[in-house]
């Protein structure tokens, strides 16, 4: 969720009853703050080459990409906000972040603890695309924070599951041992690339797909860097095209996860084995 692929996940982030987006004033071009990303929004549609345009748009994006305010500035704003007793909506017997050290108010707690959070991404995969909720990275709980803002006002325990993918020591998602799977691509696939599927299909139709061809060794299983695979019969393949489809037009054919239907490559795919 570096940007946003629908309008309404766009107005529920920035109209968040609990943690709303500071609005800012029309210079300011690196801050957090509304009117810094509109300034990024602006300079990404004047963009004259696709790679402007993302790192443009990485800026305008929920987390601010380090220039809409420090990484560890939206960690917080967001964090405090949304993690600790300061949600009044988050569940009973959740587990509250930022509220342990009696010396240190929680923006405090907050901002000592990011200040040893990793911000380096993987090596292969771009700024914008590593935005994605893997990985022991600020970033990956910047998404997380931002995922449990979306979902909350709807299901109050995803403030506590995805504070936790968020924490300091995380749940999960943001280690650098998840591996790509078949969740993480469906739940993106049948949203990004509907043509891949049949009208009508869910995410859990895709992983019944999905998992009978890994189990037939179409696919394969491997650690966590294979998130950077392009052109390998790897779920990490898969994930990373699926992971590009908003910013590259052919990102969906090449994540197509059915031999069936491979229209690219002479019909034979793109994370296919690699030549012997």
């Amino acid at each position: 969720m570096e940007g946003f692929h629908h309008e309404a996940s766009c107005l529920a982030w920035c109209e968040h009853p609990i943690s709303m987006v500071p609005l800012g004033t029309p210079e300011e071009t690196d801050t957090d703050s509304l009117a810094c990303r509109m300034h990024w929004i602006a300079e990404a549609d004047a963009a004259g080459s696709p790679a402007d345009r993302a790192e443009a748009c990485a800026n305008a994006s929920a987390s601010g990409g380090d220039t809409c305010g420090a990484w560890c500035d939206v960690y917080c704003r967001q964090g405090v906000d949304v993690c600790s007793a300061d949600n009044p909506s988050f569940p009973a017997g959740g587990t509250l972040h930022f509220d342990d050290d009696p010396k240190l108010d929680a923006a405090e707690e907050c901002a000592a603890a990011c200040a040893g959070f990793g911000t380096d991404v993987l090596e292969g995969i771009s700024q914008v695309e590593q935005h994605f909720g893997y990985g022991d990275t600020v970033q990956c709980r910047l998404h997380h924070q931002q995922a449990g803002m979306l979902e909350g006002p709807d299901e109050p325990s995803a403030y506590n599951l995805h504070c936790g993918h968020a924490g300091v020591e995380p749940t999960q998602l943001c280690t650098n041992e998840t591996p790509p799977n078949e969740i993480n691509y469906c739940e993106f696939a049948v949203d990004l690339c509907p043509d891949l599927f049949d009208p009508g299909a869910t995410p859990n139709d895709c992983r019944q797909q999905l998992q009978a061809l890994v189990a037939g060794g179409t696919y394969v299983e491997a650690g966590f860097p294979s998130f950077t695979d392009t052109d390998v019969n790897s779920l990490g393949c898969l994930n990373h095209w699926i992971m590009a489809a908003p910013h590259d037009p052919m990102a969906c054919a090449y994540g197509n996860f059915d031999p069936a239907a491979w229209t690219i490559n002479g019909g034979e795919g793109r994370c296919v084995p690699p030549p012997t």
